[in-house]
């Protein structure tokens, strides 16, 4: 008998209408408190009418598009509330209808009024709480709490929107060839006609890909030390080959060189890459005997010596450096020494090897161009596949998709700046020639796509009347150290407002050079027309390796601050690295409602640089605290987000000690951010064990009964 069988019972026709009507009143309730919360709702924010006869009916009251033929219109009713009525048509308080861009179809979008931020017609003065009192009417709007499933926060939820529309409009930037002044625009270009030519270009631009490479390893590869330099060529050009370079912090600010095995691949990878180029078959049996030889040696450790000249000589093909003496560890590139010992018993395949990486590596890049049931290509898909699963996720070379709250300044810098073309390109194109030129272009050029997008987001003259508002923001973070309770809760005081005054500020993006921008100058590649789109991909992959890896790891002399960041440029996030005094802001909190040119600078302040204050204030934690005193002043906190709790203190009590906003736009103006919409029941979460920020409207009530308690007169 079935293991299931005793558990089955049959229904009767009775409790089969018992259940369908006790079912029915359920629904019936639950649908009748949404009806009647949705009713009160929007009757209360002006948008429906009561209607009689029904229960809890409502009617839309729909905005006077012909009010002014009827004579309704008067010069008593225009006034700026009446037009945001207007404007906001169905959409809650807070928000206004727009039509789509991109769609085209009618949506809601948030409104964030300027010069001021504050929000007026969010504001609900009945209510209790911070959080309610500075946006209950936009909380309100979003329905009974039962029916929320997740928090929406007021100041991020439509930050998605903002990363399509400034990626539409950097389409448009680089769309045209008439137009074309940058490397990345030119590649788009050439990339775009090659294309549409057809399958014959295509091939042709990626040979070229593959010969820019075997030229180099047959002129080199002539003998041992020659074949070690073939190795570091194909890794300078970001191809997933035997030796993986990359640089990382440590934590004394010292950046260090990090090499390490590469990637091993599976049997018939690269006759296959070879066959996609035409090579003979004997190349591509060589290639791939040696390759099951180099792969079996490396897992079974079947592997012989190697010394420090044997990795000096793999950077003097990837750099172009010789002499060189930096320390590096012997016993991180098991797979470089399987290699070399291959080499000496059979040099000719070991260099059909090297053939079959440089093959694959430039497969790589076509790939994404090319459609085919080819079942050599088939193989070569599978195995870009399997490489891009063995690293974190990545979209842009030297940029990973997601980060934790606190970058780690070894496995984030090395996964990172190590970065492979296997890593952000292949797994298909969309068969649209301008779609994936467009995608090809920004996950290469990724330092001029930064800086383009920082144009497109902060003007010159913001940018410079932000660095004017940062010094005033550390020179308020000061005050605010030096005043009690937070100056008996520092160990070292003295210590704190130097760090602060001297901690680096950078904004990803900002231009090379300036207060805000890298030390170091764009990596750009020395593209020629001639190239063809493969080489121009393989050459700005080398600027990229020679920026972040050979620039900062070899030749040194890099400010700890002058790293290149961790994670997408257009998250909304900021981080530092406490112990090195090195601040991170990515553009994603760099638009409204953060920042904006036409913000006042009580706006500025209390937003966008508030965050700036709230990162410096992280330099407590290395300075360290009076835990007694500490606890007692964050009792307003959750326990879990103490770290990140005494530094939106410190910034907020540093913001108001500025003398640029007065305490009660400041609560406005900071509130209305991060105020949310939060489900029925909902307590703040320990999403995140190492850091967790105070979350939802939590971030603004607690910072307000903490500021209300010990700093009750502080910008009154």
């Amino acid at each position: 008998m079935d293991q299931w069988e005793r558990y089955k019972y049959t229904v009767s026709a009775t409790n089969t209408v018992v259940l369908l009507l006790c079912s029915g009143l359920v629904m019936a309730f639950v649908c009748g408190v949404a009806t009647c919360t949705t009713s009160a709702n929007c009757e209360r924010t002006g948008q429906c009418s009561s209607s009689s006869g029904s229960f809890c009916a409502f009617s839309n009251i729909v905005g006077g598009i012909n009010d002014y033929d009827d004579g309704i219109v008067t010069n008593a009713t225009i006034t700026a509330d009446y037009l945001s009525t207007l404007l906001r048509g169905l959409c809650s308080p807070g928000d206004r209808t727009q039509q789509n861009p991109q769609t085209g179809v009618i949506e809601c979008v948030p409104y964030f009024p300027f010069p001021s931020g504050i929000n007026e017609e969010i504001v609900d003065s009945t209510k209790t709480s911070p959080a309610e009192q500075a946006c209950g009417k936009w909380i309100e709007a979003g329905g009974s709490p039962i029916f929320i499933n997740r928090v929406t926060s007021r100041g991020r939820y439509d930050n998605g929107q903002w990363v399509q529309e400034l990626l539409n409009a950097e389409n448009y930037a680089t769309k045209g060839s008439r137009t074309a002044t940058t490397g990345m625009a030119k590649f788009r270009a050439e990339c775009e006609r090659t294309s549409l030519a057809g399958p014959a270009a295509l091939q042709t631009a990626a040979t070229m890909s593959y010969n820019y490479l075997n030229n180099y390893i047959e002129t080199n590869a002539v003998d041992r030390r020659g074949f070690l330099r073939s190795i570091g060529f194909e890794m300078s050009h970001k191809c997933a080959s035997t030796t993986y370079a990359a640089s990382y912090l440590e934590e004394s600010g010292e950046y260090k060189l990090y090499l390490r095995s590469g990637y091993w691949f599976s049997s018939s990878t690269l006759s296959s890459a070879l066959h996609v180029f035409g090579e003979s078959v004997q190349l591509q049996q060589d290639a791939d005997d040696a390759n099951r030889a180099i792969t079996d040696a490396y897992h079974y450790n079947a592997l012989a010596n190697q010394t420090l000249q044997d990795l000096y000589d793999v950077l003097e093909g990837a750099t172009g450096m010789n002499n060189l003496s930096i320390d590096l560890p012997l016993d991180n590139t098991p797979l470089l020494r399987a290699a070399l010992d291959y080499y000496e018993s059979n040099p000719s395949k070991a260099v059909a090897y090297l053939k079959g990486v440089a093959a694959f590596c430039s497969y790589n890049a076509f790939s994404i161009f090319f459609e085919s049931s080819d079942p050599y290509r088939n193989n070569l898909e599978l195995e870009l596949t399997r490489i891009k699963s063995m690293s974190p996720k990545s979209s842009m070379l030297g940029r990973l998709d997601e980060i934790d709250e606190q970058a780690d300044i070894f496995n984030d810098a090395v996964n990172a700046t190590g970065m492979t073309l296997s890593n952000v390109l292949g797994g298909g194109g969309t068969g649209d020639a301008v779609a994936d030129c467009l995608g090809v272009m920004r996950s290469v050029f990724t330092d001029e796509v930064e800086a383009a997008r920082f144009d497109a987001t902060i003007p010159r003259f913001f940018y410079d009347r932000l660095q004017s508002l940062v010094s005033s923001i550390r020179v308020g973070v000061g005050i605010a150290a030096n005043t009690e309770p937070i100056k008996g809760i520092l160990n070292n005081v003295t210590e704190f407002v130097h760090r602060v005054s001297n901690a680096g500020v950078k904004i990803v993006g900002a231009p090379r050079g300036s207060w805000a921008g890298l030390e170091r100058s764009i990596p750009r590649a020395e593209l020629a027309s001639s190239d063809g789109m493969f080489i121009m991909i393989l050459k700005q992959a080398r600027a990229s390796f020679f920026d972040q890896v050979v620039q900062v790891g070899i030749v040194g002399g890099v400010s700890a601050c002058d790293h290149a960041p961790f994670s997408s440029q257009t998250k909304w996030n900021a981080y530092i690295l406490t112990d090195l005094d090195c601040s991170k802001y990515l553009l994603g909190l760099a638009h409204r409602p953060m920042l904006d040119p036409q913000y006042d600078d009580a706006t500025i302040v209390s937003r966008g640089l508030h965050v700036v204050a709230h990162e410096l204030s992280h330099i407590s934690m290395s300075v360290g605290w009076d835990y007694t005193r500490f606890r007692d002043f964050l009792h307003h906190y959750h326990p879990d987000t103490y770290t990140e709790a005494i530094a939106d203190t410190i910034a907020a009590v540093g913001v108001l000690s500025s003398g640029l906003v007065n305490r009660a736009d400041f609560i406005q103006l900071f509130c209305q951010v991060w105020c949310s919409r939060e489900p029925f029941g909902w307590t703040h979460p320990s999403t995140n064990p190492i850091t967790p920020h105070p979350s939802g409207n939590s971030r603004c009530d607690n910072l307000v009964n903490t500021l209300n308690e010990f700093y009750p007169e502080l910008g009154v």
